[in-house]
């Protein structure tokens, strides 16, 4: 068996901080993706949303 890719502190750094833009990035579209569908879901029960 091979050990692996050993990777260098600013190699782990740089995919730690990839991982996180990632992370806020999905995080970010299932919020705007929600926020869309309570919004169309309150237009079709006739509930106004900006008061």
């Amino acid at each position: 068996m091979s050990e692996g890719i050993t990777l260098t502190p600013e190699q782990e750094k740089a995919r730690k901080l990839r991982s996180l833009a990632i992370a806020f990035g999905l995080f970010g579209f299932v919020a705007v993706v929600f926020t869309v569908t309570v919004y169309r879901k309150m237009q079709e029960l006739g509930i106004d949303a900006v008061s």
